[in-house]
């Protein structure tokens, strides 16, 4: 019985990873309303606004001035759960979540540019009605984080640009199941960098890179199975992945380009958790978690009158490749990105960035029986609607 509870333990902290918003694992993929329209293809080749700098700090390079871009994302999300061994099936609680990030650019001098970025680049708002019949691996996951990114970037060559930038990051966790809950919060440093290339007139080419940030998330665990729900003091360490992304944006008119973006993820780092509960001992949550890898296409073209439109594709690859080692918490399987998007120039020195991505993901089947038969499949859609205001002082 007490290595059963222990073991509850472990897979309550486990629940601080659960999917995120649209991106595999527990990503929140909408940083970037500009990037969004055409399916993040090209954002680390591009400088349309301070945003780009997400995706590779060396964009700053090519913003002239002082700039700055506000861009929020309304996520809506529907979810079944449809069972296949008379667990109840259901819905989740209604998902429309909103996503804001902030961000600021000011050229310093002719080669160098100070950038700031504000944003959530990873969790949740997940939540199962009362019908659910899984309750015992989860009912609720509440994740937030808060990145800050202070950048610069360099012009070393009139064809060749460099960024570096420094990433300080909180989160806090909220997450629930029937035998357990788990309140915690931490903070954590991290890096990004990135080059930016031009080897012909018209061709960009970014590669950039943002490492990983170690984090010990302390809190209280409360065991709802005791009388009394006694909390004890417990901790968890975990890693969150390092990212690659490579980015192409090439002319093929004086007002059309193609774009292209490959991301990979190191989502494999999180072959496990090691928690520390009070009184003592040590648990370990073994996980099997593959790399992400995230492909996009887009396509970019201004008109006369100065609106830019865009669309794109992107396939994403999910993090679990098999029922076994999917979570209740991580409904996740591979994804499609369908986006459109567009710039409109209202007054001088303002623009309005818009967009809308619908995403499919792949029927997510589950095989679990550790703490009950939980089998079946989770349908899921989403839609996506995003505005972002850009302003040069």
């Amino acid at each position: 019985m007490k290595y059963y509870h222990k073991t509850l333990l472990a897979a309550g902290v486990a629940a601080a990873l659960p999917t995120g918003a649209l991106g595999a694992g527990f990503g929140v993929a909408e940083q970037s309303t500009s990037a969004l329209g055409s399916a993040f293809a090209g954002a680390g080749a591009l400088s349309e606004n301070p945003s780009n700098q997400w995706y590779n700090p060396a964009t700053l390079s090519r913003l002239d001035g002082t700039q700055a871009s506000l861009s929020a994302s309304q996520v809506m999300i529907d979810t079944t759960f449809n069972s296949d061994v008379g667990n109840p099936s259901g819905d989740f609680e209604d998902v429309n979540a909103t996503i804001p990030s902030l961000y600021f650019s000011s050229a310093l001098n002719d080669r160098t540019t100070f950038g700031l970025g504000v944003n959530a680049p990873f969790g949740t708002l997940l939540e199962y009605e009362d019908s659910w019949g899984g309750d015992s691996y989860a009912t609720k996951s509440d994740f937030q984080s808060l990145n800050v990114n202070p950048s610069f970037a360099f012009e070393v060559t009139s064809t060749m640009q460099f960024g570096i930038g420094l990433n300080y990051q909180k989160i806090e966790a909220d997450l629930d199941n029937a035998v357990l809950r788990l309140e915690g919060k931490d903070k954590g440093l991290g890096w990004n960098t990135g080059v930016l290339f031009e080897p012909a007139d018209g061709q960009r080419l970014g590669l950039s890179y943002r490492s990983k940030i170690d984090y010990n998330l302390k809190g209280d665990v409360t065991d709802k199975t005791r009388r009394g729900q006694p909390t004890i003091p417990a901790s968890a360490n975990f890693t969150t992945p390092e990212t690659w992304n490579l980015s192409y944006a090439g002319d093929v008119s004086e007002q059309s380009q193609v774009l292209f973006s490959a991301q990979h993820r190191e989502w494999s780092r999180l072959d496990a958790l090691i928690v520390r509960p009070a009184p003592g001992g040590t648990i370990t949550e073994e996980f099997d978690w593959d790399d992400s890898q995230r492909y996009s296409l887009g396509f970019r073209h201004t008109l006369n009158s100065g609106t830019v439109l865009r669309a794109g594709y992107a396939h994403e690859t999910s993090t679990q490749d098999s029922a076994q080692n999917r979570s209740a918490r991580v409904p996740d399987n591979d994804r499609d990105w369908f986006t459109l998007g567009a710039t409109l120039t209202p007054v001088e020195n303002m623009s309005v960035d818009l967009s809308y991505a619908h995403v499919m993901v792949d029927d997510a089947d589950i095989d679990l029986t550790d703490r009950g038969p939980l089998q079946g499949t989770y349908e899921l859609t989403a839609n996506i609607v995003s505005a972002q205001l850009n302003y040069k002082f």
